[in-house]
């Protein structure tokens, strides 16, 4: 795990400032995102889609001249070691 945080703050992440964002389910989709990872993913595409629009839009850009991007990580159980996956976002 250290090393991967050390890769991302030294090699993939830019010097520039981050925005977190979690997304947060209710424990019916926890579940099935758990069981169906594929949907997971449609969801995590339609955040990340949602995100990039937003920010690009509010720094006054396009879609043809700005550019964004993001790293994803699963939260797969909670605190109390319950199975809760979530999502949490840099971009």
């Amino acid at each position: 795990m250290v090393e991967s945080t050390a890769l991302l703050v030294d090699e993939v992440l830019p010097r520039e400032p981050l925005r977190q964002w979690v997304l947060s389910v209710p424990f019916a989709l926890r579940f099935l995102f758990a069981c169906q990872p594929t949907e997971r993913g449609k969801v995590l595409g339609i955040l990340y889609r949602t995100i990039a629009t937003h920010l690009i839009k509010k720094a006054g850009l396009t879609h043809a001249t700005g550019q964004t991007g993001a790293v994803t990580l699963i939260q797969r159980f909670g605190s109390a070691l319950t199975k809760s996956p979530g999502a949490i976002s840099n971009s």
